[in-house]
């Protein structure tokens, strides 16, 4: 999984890295460089200039730019909300989609109470 711009993946993955990588005792250097690899696209060019300064603010500021660019809770939700909404009509013999959507909206519900709007 990495870090691309898409408000629901990439607030996935920076929950789950402020929960693993950034919890470790080992240094800001090291946790930057982590990050980067995560990060691909829009999300890596955005954090890009964080590698130019020191390992503690680079690392501080590159935690701080994919949240505010990525995962503020307004943009995490109209994710939410487009992902169970969008797509074609569903046929009650459909199992597979019907399984899906009630996948996604589980999904949705825990991501939405996660950041509080529920």
């Amino acid at each position: 999984m990495t870090v691309d711009g898409d408000p629901l993946k990439d607030w996935q993955l920076i929950h789950c890295f402020e929960n693993t990588v950034d919890c470790q005792f080992v240094d800001n250097s090291a946790k930057l460089a982590r990050l980067v690899q995560y990060c691909t696209g829009m999300a890596q060019n955005v954090i890009s200039c964080c590698l130019m300064m020191d390992a503690s603010t680079g690392f501080d500021k590159a935690k701080r730019l994919p949240k505010e660019r990525f995962g503020n809770d307004s943009v995490i939700a109209e994710a939410c909300r487009q992902r169970v909404t969008q797509g074609g009509q569903l046929k009650v013999s459909d199992r597979v989609k019907l399984l899906d959507l009630s996948d996604e909206l589980g999904n949705c519900y825990e991501t939405l109470s996660a950041v509080n709007k529920t």
